[in-house]
């Protein structure tokens, strides 16, 4: 393996191992708890904070699709049997209600591990390509032949 094959493979470890670093650094300082699903929206600031991470964010799915169907059906018997209006509404309320949660923003976690080593390792093939040495051989044949173009030009 060449000396150009060694170091792709070693900052691509590096890299791997900083963003995965950093997403866990940003989900023990995420605001609010993450995979942890509220009911409803946190304070302004919190969520103005939370905006400011980029690996978790906040989810927020309407209770309509959050909730499974046996839930969507009991509560569809709960609002027919209401016993006055005010109740009927309550319950749709209940249902309706948006759920956020804290979770992984998988695009941008996703880009940042793949991006930047698939662009490295393009440069490292134009490198190679090109003849730049790099391991100890080509380095020691690099030395052989600049010390031969010395002794002619002598």
């Amino acid at each position: 393996m060449s000396g150009w094959n060694r170091l792709g493979i070693v900052v691509s470890a590096l890299w791997g191992i900083l963003v995965i670093g950093f997403a866990v650094y940003e989900y023990y300082r995420f605001p609010i708890e993450p995979f942890t699903t509220y009911l409803h929206r946190p304070d302004y600031w919190t969520y103005e904070r939370a905006k400011e991470f980029y690996f978790i964010k906040i989810t927020e799915t309407p209770g309509i699709e959050a909730i499974s169907r046996a839930e969507r059906q009991l509560y569809e018997q709960y609002i027919r049997e209401a016993k006055n209006e005010e109740d009927r509404q309550q319950t749709i309320a209940a249902r309706d209600l948006v759920h956020y949660a804290g979770g992984v923003n998988w695009g941008p976690l996703v880009a940042a591990m793949i991006i930047p080593p698939v662009i490295l390792w393009l440069l490292l093939m134009q490198n190679r390509l090109a003849g730049l040495p790099v391991d100890s051989t080509a380095s020691s044949d690099l030395k052989a032949i600049i010390s031969s173009i010395k002794l002619r030009v002598e």
